[in-house]
């Protein structure tokens, strides 16, 4: 685990994972984290730079180290960056030794992997279209919880039912919520409610 203070971190003791592990290991830095900061990895391990979102919970920062994030052996050139409005700011470089394998055929990726795992959320958000919420607001799907939670817009006084009950939706208001959060029928749905709502508003 790396240790964060005040914008320094430290690695001592730490066991790493080796070249070509999947999935088996947490990048994890513990520490007093400033609050309101969006957190990057940035790695270098020789002429190969990887860029690596981080999530922040309970306190901690972490993620998944993949394959992709361990194509290379040898010394790994490790940083924190976290931006916040117009701010960013950096801590110090850290070094870590990452120890051959034997086998593997993952190369280093191409892209960043900041901008797979925005990909990823984009396509896990549009398997989970909004539902309309318990109190009169949208909820919308959390990646991170893997939940519905409710957002600050307000449901149309027209419902989504409604406006699929007059595209020609026969099933009840219970079975076109579970459709809809399930995205079942997310082609027929989203054809449904925005030719009657635009017939509304």
């Amino acid at each position: 685990m790396i240790r964060f203070d005040n914008w320094v971190i430290t690695g001592a003791g730490i066991a790493p994972p080796r070249q070509y592990d999947n999935l088996t290991t947490d990048f994890t830095v513990a520490g007093d984290i400033p609050e309101g900061w969006t957190w990057e990895l940035l790695v270098q391990a020789g002429d190969h730079l990887n860029v690596i979102d981080l999530s922040l919970k309970n306190g901690m920062l972490s993620v998944p180290l993949t394959k992709e994030m361990l194509a290379s052996s040898g010394i790994y050139h490790i940083q924190l960056r976290a931006a916040k409005d117009s701010q960013t700011r950096h801590t110090n470089v850290l070094q870590l030794f990452v120890p051959p394998s034997l086998s593997g055929d993952t190369q280093w990726p191409v892209l960043p992997t900041a901008f797979s795992q925005a990909l990823e959320q984009l396509q896990d958000i549009s398997r989970h279209p909004p539902i309309p919420g318990k109190n009169g607001f949208w909820a919308l799907w959390d990646s991170e919880t893997n939940t519905y939670q409710d957002s600050a817009l307000p449901l149309p006084e027209f419902s989504a039912y409604q406006a699929a009950v007059e595209g020609g939706y026969t099933g009840t208001e219970e079975e076109f919520n579970t459709m809809l959060a399930n995205g079942v029928t997310a082609d027929y749905v989203d054809t449904a409610i925005f030719g009657a709502m635009e017939r509304s508003y």
